[in-house]
């Protein structure tokens, strides 16, 4: 593993020339298909029903921010009272996904170390980015943290090319 933030394993820019990116598209085509009542092979029905991951559907530059509890990964933080999810769903383009969160009479509280992640889409990655951010930052938990540097880098990057 790793021990510089900064390093290439860490960052997560796909490219969509990437067999695993272009395989992940080839799956949406195939869901998107058969959402719309299209016509696919029993084996391509098949791999679909037998998906345990979820997929993003979407067109276009998107970015996505995990939002963390500030212990993880060493412990799993539960219980601390979540809000602002509404409001970064104002946010043009951003949609919010839950992975360490739960109810406590009738709150939603953390119930891990990688709470939500806030997704956005944009006419081009600066603008899913900020948007992306703009709605982190209307969402508060005691303790959470996200990084920043990565989209930075990737900004840089493509801007490069």
């Amino acid at each position: 593993m790793p021990t510089d933030p900064l390093s290439r394993e860490n960052t997560y820019v796909l490219d969509s020339e990437s067999g695993t990116e272009m395989a992940r598209i080839i799956l949406q085509d195939r869901m998107v298909t058969k959402c719309m009542g299209g016509a696919i092979s029993e084996r391509e029905d098949a791999e679909i029903a037998a998906m345990h991951d979820i997929l993003d559907i979407a067109c276009g530059p998107g970015a996505w921010v995990l939002d963390m509890a500030f212990a993880y990964p060493k412990i799993q933080v539960t219980g601390i009272d979540i809000s602002g999810l509404l409001e970064a769903e104002e946010v043009p383009g951003v949609h919010v996904f839950h992975a360490g969160t739960g109810r406590h009479e009738g709150r939603l509280v953390t119930a891990g170390g990688r709470v939500l992640g806030v997704t956005a889409v944009g006419d081009d990655l600066a603008i899913a980015v900020d948007r992306a951010y703009a709605g982190v930052k209307r969402i508060h938990f005691e303790g959470m943290h996200y990084r920043t540097d990565i989209a930075r880098r990737a900004l840089g990057e493509a801007r490069a090319r």
